[in-house]
């Protein structure tokens, strides 16, 4: 998969440049895979940038986003204009 990137060249040492650490992104990948498949509420996650060094790699930013109940659903929230609440229209069976 790292192969087929438009960055794999750089990754490889490129420039007269020593290569970067290809094994700690492989397993960036698999602990987010791994965090998705045991947190299944997580709807995104967003890693910006990362930074690969010879070894190891550094994150900058982590942004995790959870599903809402609206969005597993499919549902959109309704206004009772004569009792002025608001609520959902419908539950997950």
């Amino acid at each position: 998969m790292i192969a087929e990137t438009k960055s794999y060249p750089i990754l490889s040492g490129a420039r007269g440049k020593p290569p970067l650490d290809q094994k700690s992104i492989r397993k960036l990948l698999l602990l987010c895979s791994e965090m998705v498949e045991a947190y299944p509420d997580i709807q995104e996650i967003d890693l910006n940038p990362v930074i690969v060094h010879e070894k190891g790699l550094s994150i900058a930013d982590a942004r995790i986003i959870l599903k809402t109940e609206e969005f597993e659903c499919g549902l959109r929230r309704w206004d009772d204009k004569e009792t002025g609440s608001h609520g959902k229209s419908g539950r997950c069976a």
